[in-house]
């Protein structure tokens, strides 16, 4: 009786419809960025090299804003002395920390993530001059670190799902 009702509650859990997908947003894939994610408009591209403790590096952020959702997402290719002394925690502490005061933003919270089988952090954000909260996801696949964020004023008619959409839609390609 209790394994019928496991696999009955198991075949509803996999018939229920997965969550639609924002009405007018499309799969944007970058080939040299190597990703696709799901966007509500074609992503603005801005390239600029930052100084790191272990040296230059290029980084490239795709940036698109639907109403009062502001979405980015980034990827820089990091220096070989980066990833053999730094250590992805180094690596996420300095980007997490360049995010931040690009944007005027106050750390809310930060935890160790795993997505895709390669390590990770996720962040909670506030910026008090604009009134906003976001989230601020990292990963590191290889030598390259891949940066997504998604924040909004508070109180802003943003659905929920928007910004789930947007972090679960991310995917490394070959």
């Amino acid at each position: 009786m209790k394994a019928t009702l496991t696999l009955l509650l198991l075949a509803l859990a996999l018939a229920a419809p997965a969550v639609a997908d924002p009405p007018g947003w499309k799969p944007y894939a970058s080939t040299p960025g190597r990703f696709t994610v799901l966007l509500p408009a074609t992503p603005t591209l801005t390239s600029s090299r930052v100084s790191t403790p272990a040296g230059q590096v290029e980084k490239n952020i795709f940036s698109v804003r639907s109403g009062e959702l502001s979405l980015s997402l980034n990827y820089s290719d990091l220096p070989t002395l980066a990833l053999m002394f730094g250590g992805a925690n180094r690596i996420f502490d300095h980007a997490q920390g360049e995010f931040l005061k690009d944007i005027g933003g106050l750390l809310l919270s930060s935890a160790k993530q795993q997505w895709q089988g390669h390590a990770g952090r996720e962040t909670t954000f506030e910026i008090p001059a604009a009134d906003a909260r976001g989230r601020f996801r990292m990963m590191l696949v290889g030598g390259r670190l891949y940066c997504m964020g998604a924040w909004h004023p508070d109180g802003a008619s943003v659905p929920g799902d928007w910004i789930e959409s947007f972090f679960a839609s991310f995917r490394t390609t070959p």
